[in-house]
């Protein structure tokens, strides 16, 4: 029983010295557990202090390189202030300076306009002598256009028979400041003769009655003459009529009792000479020659025989001819270059060919030349065709214009000069062009010319 008090006492002891035991280990545990709590949390904040510290490090090392990007940009800052100092001390003197251009620029301003009041005052004076001069030009040009005017007004009322050697006469010691005023006049008569012209008038020769019209043909070259003078040469034996004229290779001449002492003949000569002839009888003037043979008869109308051809076919057939009888051997378009240019419109207006007569105006082929031709053709009668190129309506015009006998011209039969014979080629497109070109005024002409036939055959088709 003791025993087991013993045993239950020392149970007892030993349960209670186990559970002291227990405690304490508890104790320790708790101890050793808070003494590992406490150095996790010293080593925690150990680490939060040396993250603080690098932390600390980082910034302070952000900081001293801001510190030195600070530096740079204040010495940066400091050397563009200084720039800006020497730029604004620049800006100063450039200010100065252009204050002081300004000053300068005000003076020059104030002297400018002193010269300009200057010479708004010569401008004033200079515009009041360029009216006063164009005053004067003015009444100049109306004096010179009166007194040309005035002149060839008298030449165009005198009679057909002394005005054209008048007019070539007048022109001879022309002004060349006039010649507006002329071509004006000029322009201005044909056109009213033009106007009042009867083209149906025709002049058939009767028997018995008064010799009234002078006949003339102004031949030119290479239009049929040779061929149609046969036909002339009918009318003229038929009528019993008598035929002369001054013919420029001086054909004609000894007629006249003048020697041919050039190849071209003075033909103002030849008229002069045959004016004073008594040829009462004759009714036909003829041979190669210019307007103006009319005047070997000047109290008798004139009535012109003007056969024309197209421009290019007459220097195609001058050509041909040239070559053919002269030996020339030459290119057309050498031939052109070389020969007299607008032949029909010199011819038209009167003497122009030859030694005597190069400083004609007629020579001169201009628009004098031309003007004067034109009027030529409206101041007298004149019987227009195209005996190559309109054969057919120029025989019927010449028919009832003239002879009855031209109906029976043939188109067939062509006459050549004697010791003539070739066939003349056709005309190209080129040569026609160039021909034209060549040859301005006598395609004027030729319009003209045309336009005057075209009148006529309305009045009897």
């Amino acid at each position: 029983m003791g025993t087991m008090l013993m045993g239950f006492k020392l149970s007892i002891v030993i349960n209670n010295t186990l559970a002291e035991k227990s405690v304490h280990e508890d104790a320790l545990r708790a101890e050793l557990f808070a003494e590992r709590a406490s150095k996790e949390e010293f080593r925690s904040a150990k680490d939060r202090r040396s993250g603080q510290v690098f932390s600390l490090k980082r910034e302070n090392e952000d900081l001293i390189a801001d510190l030195e990007e600070a530096t740079t940009l204040k010495e940066e800052l400091s050397a563009s202030i200084e720039l800006l100092e020497a730029e604004l001390t620049e800006v100063d003197t450039l200010k100065e300076g252009f204050a002081l251009r300004v000053s300068s620029l005000e003076e020059e301003k104030t002297a400018l306009v002193a010269d300009l009041d200057e010479v708004t005052a010569l401008k004033a004076e200079f515009s009041s002598r360029v009216s006063s001069l164009e005053g004067d030009k003015v009444g100049l040009e109306d004096e010179r256009s009166s007194r040309t005017s005035r002149d060839l007004h008298a030449i165009f009322k005198m009679q057909d028979g002394f005005y054209h050697r008048a007019l070539l006469a007048y022109f001879s010691n022309f002004e060349a400041d006039n010649e507006s005023y002329a071509l004006e006049a000029l322009r201005l008569e044909t056109e009213r003769l033009l106007a009042a012209k009867n083209h149906c008038k025709t002049f058939h020769y009767v028997e018995g009655e008064d010799k009234k019209n002078i006949f003339t043909w102004l031949r030119f070259s290479k239009v049929g003459g040779t061929t149609f003078q046969t036909y002339l040469q009918e009318m003229i034996q038929e009528h019993n009529l008598t035929a002369t004229g001054c013919d420029y290779y001086s054909n004609n001449m000894v007629k006249f009792g003048l020697e041919r002492t050039h190849p071209f003949v003075d033909f103002e000569m030849c008229v002069s000479v045959a004016s004073q002839v008594p040829l009462p009888e004759t009714d036909v003037i003829y041979g190669h020659q210019a307007f103006g043979n009319h005047r070997i008869f000047p109290a008798r109308n004139p009535v012109y025989l003007v056969l024309s051809r197209d421009v290019a076919g007459l220097q195609h057939s001058y050509w041909n001819y040239a070559n053919k009888h002269w030996g020339m051997n030459r290119t057309f378009e050498d031939f052109l270059e070389k020969a007299p240019a607008n032949q029909n419109t010199r011819y038209t207006c009167g003497p122009s060919f030859g030694f005597y007569h190069k400083t004609s105006v007629c020579s001169e082929s201009n628009e004098l030349t031309l003007a004067i031709a034109l009027y030529n053709l409206v101041r007298v009668d004149i019987i227009p065709g195209w005996f190559i190129g309109d054969f057919e309506r120029t025989r019927d015009l010449l028919a009832k214009k003239w002879w009855t006998g031209f109906s029976r011209m043939s188109k067939e039969k062509k006459v050549m000069p004697a010791g003539i014979q070739y066939t003349a080629p056709k005309v190209t497109a080129n040569e026609a062009a160039a021909a034209e070109l060549a040859n301005p005024l006598d395609m004027r002409l030729e319009v003209f010319l045309s336009d005057i036939y075209e009148k006529q055959l309305q009045c009897f088709f």
